[in-house]
């Protein structure tokens, strides 16, 4: 089952630029910002954890 045609995928700093173009400022473009920085992601199987990573990329 190929499911990867379901997701959308972009670049953090092209989403906030797309978002101020469509009027998205202030405080929630500012919000918007600090929810996507910074972010992380790891893998855990049988309770042995991956490295953890950092998210370049945004699934909407």
């Amino acid at each position: 089952l190929d499911i990867s045609n379901e997701f959308d995928a972009i670049k953090h700093d092209i989403l906030l630029i797309k978002l101020l173009i469509y009027g998205i400022r202030g405080t929630a473009h500012t919000l918007f910002n600090g929810y996507q920085s910074d972010r992380q992601q790891y893998c855990e199987v049988n309770n042995i954890q991956s490295n953890n990573y950092g998210l370049l990329i945004f699934v909407t």
